[in-house]
């Protein structure tokens, strides 16, 4: 099944937005930036498969309503369905045209469409078709978690699920909580301990009044004697804690004392800062540096004034620097005026040889006033004005009389032709026969293309017929079929019993462990020593019992009594029958505990198995209510003569019969369609040979096909038309003609008249420039031109004199400041010209300059240098005050005093820390004032205190037996004390085990769900594995190989522990678990798996279309390129949307598989 077109009528932000997916190729990149509708799209394509949520954001623009979405989708045989979607509980699909997205009415069931989906649901289709960004990381992350478990991992990719392995182990958690055999902790344990010990206080709980007051006086004597051992034990606590506390004191003692004394060894000190050997230091460096950098300063003052004087300056040039350079840049200037002035001469004297040439050509002579010989610009332009209109008007004529001659031979055609052209006549009824045969279109095509239909279509139906039930297509048509309740209950009994089933299964399989773990326990008990039994005491006392009465029978015989000859037994046989007996009770009497026990467990045992051979009985009775469902089953199906298919198989082969009654009821409407239209083909044709007899034209041949009658008749209808639209033509032209030729001949007469009033005006201004009045046009623009000339060269004549003025002043200037500076500086410039001679003084200037600035230069680093011998002073002095004030604080004259000084403080400082430190542990750990701790210890010897400490210990290790003996004695007799009133008691017991029984039930409930679902899930996965394992990791190898770009050869599976695994296997052949891999290359696998997994679904059942939304963005280019290659190939199988807010990615496909193997779709 594919998508052929979605229509977004009115839903989300879209209005009438339609987007056909070409049945050319079946890879559509849908791409547009953010909020261009890529998610509205993707949800509108979920709501017309599935319906509209009942909650929708998509009712912003369009009301609910008014909500439309339209899909149209298609089958590989052809088959298509049109369904417009609104939101509604029901009936919600409706039929629509796909070509205007106008709905027809009729309603669609739901049923159709879920059809066409294979059952699928939303949650199905979506988790098993569709892959986003997000969910591709979720699959990876859980391929990780899952250590990539190969059963878990195969059906997280295949159901497009990443969350399974959560799942079964929050149901193994919950049910290990509940119950483990071997676990005491756990909860139906702990309920089951409760119960049992609420069962033995209930037994144990009587009344025995007579017992109270000697029970009364043994608990006073036990507490006496326990309260006096308790006082002893406190008493010896007591000691021992404080002989801890000494021993544990003593040795920091010890090391205040020792600090004391080396402390007063010291004497009187004087106490500094701890910094004050360090300001010492810093200021003894800061001299040093000081000193050192005074004498450099010196040095450098000293060699920098020398090297001051030594500089001599060239002061007169220095005092004229202004006009140095101001010459030397005006020395361009000057240059270019020398060569101006020589230019400009030459330019003269060509402006006169030019002017008196034109002279003569104009016929004139010098005179003082040239320019007064040069018409005026209105003259000019008058001249230029006419000569342009003379020729314009004369052209104008010439044109219009040739207009006129021409027009005069188009009437005389015009005429002609119309004297030719003659009229036909049409008839209506080959109109009319055209008219029908374009609005109702070719029936004789349409019958034979829907017979054609109808025979393939009817061809498919006799193949599914014989598929599904081996019958011809009436036969199939015309079978009965069950009701849907009828399938429903047996469907709904099926499922009851296969969970009853399963259920009681589960139930036997915990029964049987449970008791494997009872038989276990007793095994345990009877492993320590033999546990006497009550049938055993019971024998051991029978056979004592019949010695006993054999013995008095022959000694003691009572009256009538008869005698029996029998062996009387030896006294030995008899003394051990009567101490085995006594050894067996007092052993249950001394092993009481393990006897109830044991007594318990046979108990449960014997329960267990009662309870299994029950649920076996009930499973044999579920196993004869199958049977018995499935002889109602095969009754029923034979009743409609059915294929021999279960419950479920039934379902399915309902759906396809479904399917081909719609098929089938589409042939039939095919086939009337095609009986219809060839009935319609017979009337048309009679029709049209009629129409073709009366316009006098052959009727339809018999061989003669309706078209080709109809290419006869509208060939006939043009050639008609063609004649009457020519002679409309013709007429038109002719009038246009005429009104041309009278128009020319009326223009050309005026065309006349404004020439001659040219000519007048023309001799006028021919005489104004001194020519002939008959003078032409060229004539007159050749006498303007050497008018231009001529005012040219008296433009260039005052040009060069005026250039020749100014470049001679610029050189006189320059040479006579030239002059004065050699006069001033004294300079011999010896003929040199002077722009040489600025350069030259413009050169020592510049090296003038240079000394000046190093002069000033040196005068910056002396004084700089004076500063730093200022500083250097400034230094010392603060080193000196300040190694002054530390000898002043220290009380000492020289530095050596000043550092022993330093060290006395120091050592003095570190004995009191170390005091302070320990004096804090003693009271930390003594948690006495010290004062009382140290008095405490005053005289102590630690030898001493660890032997005292020793013996304390011993004594209260000696006496602690004693105390917990004395207590539990005292509990017992408090105990047994309690008994006296025991109905209470044995209520209290009783309700505590009623509460017991109820807790455990709801909890062995709740074990066997849990159980129960961790299994069906387990069995699914298995069998999940089984059956795909093998095609699914071929093909995940080749996809992942491909995504990988060869990094990862293939997919393999390996063993961990207990379990088998998938491994990535490298180029190189070297294998990798999925923990090792990178996030990105666990993405690319579990990609590679879910493709695979949907090859696999669309091999085998109908393709359904993929939707994959922006699982690239995190990939390099390579696995980018190479992602688009594998999903191309998956559409050759079923259909792919790739929805993106990438737009580059487009470039990417194009390059990776080229551009014709998608179609892209601008959102």
């Amino acid at each position: 099944m594919r998508i052929a077109q979605l229509d977004l009528k009115a839903f989300g932000h879209f209005t009438d937005r339609r987007i056909t997916f070409d049945a050319g190729t079946d890879f559509h990149i849908a791409y547009g930036p953010n909020e261009a509708g890529k998610t509205t799209i993707s949800r509108a394509l979920k709501a017309a498969l599935f319906g509209v949520p009942e909650r929708t954001t998509d009712n912003h623009l369009h009301a609910n309503p008014n909500l439309r979405v339209g899909v149209v989708l298609e089958l590989g045989n052809s088959e298509r369905l049109a369904a417009m979607r609104r939101k509604a509980r029901k009936n919600s699909l409706i039929k629509y045209d796909p070509l205007t997205g106008d709905e027809l009415g009729e309603a669609i069931p739901d049923e159709v469409l879920t059809t066409w989906m294979g059952g699928l649901t939303e949650g199905l289709y979506t988790s098993m078709f569709g892959l986003d960004h997000d969910e591709l990381v979720a699959g990876g992350k859980a391929l990780s978690e899952g250590k990539g478990e190969l059963g878990q991992s195969l059906f997280e990719a295949g159901a497009g699920l990443s969350s399974v392995r959560t799942l079964r182990e929050r149901l193994a958690k919950e049910a290990d909580d509940l119950f483990r055999p071997r676990a005491s902790s756990s909860a139906i344990h702990k309920v089951l301990e409760q119960y049992s010990e609420a069962r033995k206080e209930a037994k144990a709980a009587q009344t025995k009044p007579a017992e109270w007051e000697s029970l009364r006086k043994a608990t006073e004597e036990a507490r006496a004697t326990y309260d006096a051992a308790r006082s002893q034990q406190e008493v010896l606590q007591r000691e021992a804690r404080r002989l801890e506390r000494l021993a544990a004191v003593l040795p920091d003692v010890a090391s205040r004392s020792l600090a004391l004394e080396r402390l007063a060894d010291l004497g009187d000190v004087t106490k500094l800062p701890p910094e004050a050997s360090a300001l010492r230091m810093g200021a003894e460096t800061q001299l040093r540096q000081a000193e050192q950098s005074g004498r450099e300063a010196a040095d450098n003052m000293a060699r920098l004034r020398a090297e001051l004087e030594a500089i001599e300056l060239p002061q007169t040039i220095l005092d004229e620097s202004g006009s140095i350079e101001s010459l030397y840049f005006t020395l361009e200037a000057f240059r270019a005026a020398r060569d101006a002035a020589a230019s400009a001469k030459g330019r003269g004297e060509q402006a006169d040889a030019r002017i008196g040439s034109l002279l003569s050509a104009i016929g004139e002579s010098h005179q003082d006033n040239l320019r007064s010989l040069i018409p005026s610009a209105t003259l000019r332009a008058r001249v230029q004005s006419q000569a342009t209109k003379g020729a314009t008007l004369q052209t104008e004529l010439d044109a219009l009389t040739r207009l006129t001659s021409t027009t005069k031979r188009e009437l005389d055609d015009l005429n002609a032709e119309l004297s030719e052209l003659g009229l036909q006549d049409v008839p209506t009824s080959v109109v009319d026969a055209i008219s029908v045969f374009e609005a109702q279109g070719n029936s004789e095509s349409k019958a034979e293309e829907l017979t054609r239909q109808a025979a393939n279509l009817e061809a498919t139906l006799a193949h599914d017929a014989t598929m599904l039930a081996d019958k011809p297509i009436e036969a199939l048509v015309s079978m009965g079929i069950p009701l849907a309740a009828e399938l429903q209950h047996f469907h709904a009994a099926r499922e009851e019993l296969e969970t009853r089933r399963q259920i009681l299964r589960d139930k036997i399989e915990g029964i049987e462990n449970d008791i494997a773990t009872v038989s276990g326990e007793l095994e345990g008990l009877m492993q320590q020593s033999e546990v006497p039994t009550a049938e055993h005491l019971a024998e051991q006392r029978g056979l004592r019992e019949s010695l006993w009465q054999k013995i008095r029978s022959k000694v003691f015989p009572a009256q009538n009594e008869r005698q029996e000859e029998e062996v009387l037994p030896t006294a030995a046989e008899y003394e051990f029958s009567v101490q085995a007996a006594d050894v067996t009770a007092d052993s249950r009497f001394a092993d009481a505990a393990r006897v109830s026990q044991h007594s318990e467990l046979l108990k449960r045992q014997a329960q267990m198995r009662n309870v299994i051979e029950l649920e076996r009985t009930r499973l044999e009775r579920v196993g004869k209510e199958t049977s018995e469902l499935k002889s109602q089953w095969q009754a029923l199906i034979d009743k409609y003569g059915l294929p021999s298919l279960g419950v479920a198989e039934m379902t399915d082969w309902l759906n396809k019969r479904e399917l081909f009654m719609q098929r089938y009821k589409a042939y039939a409407d095919v086939k009337q369609q095609a009986s219809m239209a060839d009935e319609q083909a017979v009337m048309m044709g009679n029709n049209l040979s009629l129409a073709l007899s009366e316009a006098g034209l052959p009727a339809l041949g018999e061989n003669e096909s309706l078209a080709q009658a109809i290419g006869r008749a509208r060939a006939f209808v043009d050639h008609a038309n063609k004649a009457a639209a020519s002679q409309k033509v013709l007429a038109r032209k002719k009038k246009n003609a005429e009104e041309k030729l009278a128009d020319a001949v009326a223009q050309a007469d005026k065309s006349k008249s404004l020439l001659e009033e040219w000519r007048v005006s023309w001799s006028d201004s021919m005489q104004a420039i001194r020519l002939n009045p008959d003078a032409g046009g060229e004539e007159a623009t050749a006498r303007l031109g050497q008018f231009e000339d001529f005012e040219d060269a008296l433009d260039m004549q005052d040009a060069s004199r005026a250039e020749l003025a100014t470049a001679i002043a610029t050189v006189t200037r320059v040479e006579g400041e030239t002059a004065r500076l050699c006069e001033a500086i004294q300079y011999d410039r010896a003929n040199r010209s002077a722009d040489a001679v600025v350069e030259t003084l413009y050169e020592r200037l510049t090296e003038g300059k240079k000394l000046v600035q190093r002069r000033k230069s040196l005068e910056e680093r002396i004084e700089e240098a004076g500063k730093a011998s200022a500083r250097a002073d400034q230094i010392m002095r603060q080193a000196n005050q300040e190694l002054a004030n530390l000898k002043s604080a220290a009380g000492c004259e020289t530095l050596a005093e000043l550092f022993d000084a330093e060290n006395r403080s120091a050592e003095y400082l570190k004995l009191e820390s170390e005091i302070d430190a320990i004096e804090e542990r003693l009271v930390t750990a003594s948690a006495l004032p010290l004062q009382e701790l140290l008095s405490q210890a005053a005289g102590q010897d630690l030898v001493l205190v660890k032997a005292s400490l020793e013996r304390a210990v011993g004594d209260l290790h000696a006496c602690t037996p004693q105390v917990e003996e004395r207590h539990g004695k005292l509990i017992e007799a408090e105990a047994a004390l309690g008994k006296v009133d025991g109905d209470a008691v044995a209520a209290d017991a009783e309700q505590r085990a009623a509460d017991a029984v109820a807790r455990l039930s709801n909890l062995i409930a709740e074990y066997a769900s849990a159980r129960l679902s961790s299994s069906i899930i387990s069995e699914v996965i298995e069998t999940y594995q089984q059956r795909y394992q093998g095609p699914l990791l071929a093909r995940a190898s080749e996809l992942f190989a491909t995504i990988t770009g060869g990094r990862f050869a293939k997919v393999a599976t390996d063993f961990d522990e207990d379990m088998t695994i998938l491994v990535g296997v490298r180029a190189n052949g070297k294998r990798e678990t999925v923990g090792n891999l990178s996030s990105g290359t666990r993405d690319q696998l579990f990609l590679a798996l879910r493709l695979a997994a949907i090859e696999s679904h669309v091999a085998n059942q109908e393709p359904m279309p993929v939707v994959v939304d922006d699982i690239v963005i995190n990939f390099d280019d390579a696995s980018a390129s190479a992602t688009f290659k594998v999903l191309a190939e998956l559409s050759k199988k079923t259909q792919v949307l790739f929805f993106t807010h990438h737009e580059h990615l487009l470039e990417r496909a194009a390059s990776a598989i080229g551009s014709g193997s998608f179609m892209a779709h601008k959102l």
